[in-house]
């Protein structure tokens, strides 16, 4: 045993207490949002104050590995977006998924295999692939090369081939649902090396360095377009150049080019991301472009903005009709937008109806309605990269 550690979903321990009781490291959960479950930054800055390094699972429904590839191409762009961009966990760092959290049997071996190779293109190799099960289920995985790392469950002995230990499993969870260090956890042992994300070294006190003349002073630095996640209803940050990003929000690959390229919108203060791959936009997962479509082979996004919070509803509908007309502007006029919708009151313009790089007339009633409220936006990769490749070429905007 290389070392002890905690499972905990829905309440996690005292990290400081778990770790002064021999643990050494913890496995904290995703899963679609919002979910009180799902770890925050905050928890992952206790959890390495406290020594302890972190080990991530993706875990919904018990049968969701079923859903095949579309399923797990789904939970593994959700995945992507909350471990890269909500909690920063460091590239080449293991996420498991819980495909066999039930007693899964071999005919829906092929079901599972599907999944994962959902997940792995959804990763792009940004990941490692876990996989949490019976050791029956692991050892096809092992043999036919779905993931990299394997965590065995002990929920039943009874499960297919699962009455011991298999000896090439990484983790063995060996106890489940005890208190420990005031949290509900299962207990797990590490048999062979996780690329886990561990606390960083302390670094060693500095050496005095020697005297030297007065440097001259460096000439400043241009200010960058930055973007911070907030609390949900914390409207715009009123800081120039920060983009507000609320902290539900989901972005995958695309979605954060996006949000990178309205970042450098000149009153980027003034609005928020109220949406990326997060939330109902239709079914899952080839309904909107929220969840990844794809214009002219290369993959899109679509990030929705509001700026009401805060605010009058007039100023509201001022900030986002300026915020459309810039994305217009910007691209340059349409051809490089896969979708713009947003609805105006205002007499001097007919809306913001952008559809495959053509400007039409409406996207319907009940779509021109349901977008007065905010600003809808959807690109495709490339044409996002391109976008931003004259952004930061051009002058400063006044």
């Amino acid at each position: 045993m290389l070392a002890r550690g905690l499972d905990a979903s829905f309440n996690p321990p005292n990290f400081t207490e778990a770790f002064a009781e021999g643990y050494r490291f913890i496995v904290r959960y995703l899963c679609p949002t919002p979910n009180r479950k799902v770890i925050d930054p905050d928890e992952v800055k206790r959890i390495h104050a406290a020594k302890l390094g972190l080990v991530l699972d993706w875990e919904n429904d018990s049968g969701d590995s079923l859903r095949g590839r579309n399923g797990g191409l789904a939970d593994g762009r959700q995945a992507l977006a909350l471990a890269r961009d909500w909690i920063k966990y460091p590239k080449g760092s293991v996420i498991f998924f819980s495909v066999g959290d039930f007693d899964a049997l071999p005919n829906q071996f092929p079901a599972i295999d599907a999944y994962l190779d959902g997940v792995r293109e959804a990763f792009g190799g940004h990941y490692e692939i876990g996989a949490y099960g019976g050791a029956g289920l692991l050892r096809h995985l092992k043999a036919n090369h779905k993931a990299a790392y394997f965590w065995q469950a002990c929920a039943s002995t009874g499960w297919f081939q699962n009455g011991s230990r298999m000896p090439d499993a990484h983790i063995y969870q060996t106890t489940l649902g005890v208190t420990k260090a005031g949290g509900t956890v299962d207990l797990d042992e590490q048999n062979l090396a996780v690329p886990m994300w561990l606390p960083a070294a302390p670094h060693a006190p500095a050496k005095p360095a020697a005297p030297q003349a007065p440097a001259k002073p460096a000439a400043p630095a241009a200010s960058a377009p930055r973007t911070a996640r907030v609390p949900a209803s914390a409207g715009a940050s009123n800081k120039a150049g920060l983009l507000n990003i609320y902290s539900y929000v989901q972005l995958g690959p695309t979605g954060t080019l996006i949000v990178e390229l309205a970042s450098h919108y000149p009153k980027a203060h003034e609005m928020y991301v109220t949406s990326g791959m997060d939330g109902d936009h239709g079914p899952r997962p080839n309904g909107s472009h929220h969840y990844g479509l794809s214009f002219n082979g290369s993959s899109t996004a679509a990030i929705d903005f509001g700026a009401y919070d805060k605010v009058s509803k007039a100023e509201g509908d001022r900030r986002m009709r300026d915020l459309a007309r810039w994305f217009e502007n910007v691209m340059p006029a349409t051809v490089n937008i896969v979708e713009l919708i947003h609805t105006t009151p205002f007499a001097d313009d007919n809306g913001f109806y952008v559809k495959n790089c053509q400007r039409i007339a409406s996207f319907g009633s009940d779509t021109d309605k349901a977008h007065l409220d905010h600003v809808h936006l959807a690109m495709s990769q490339a044409q996002v990269t391109a976008a931003l490749a004259r952004v930061k070429a051009a002058k400063p905007m006044p």
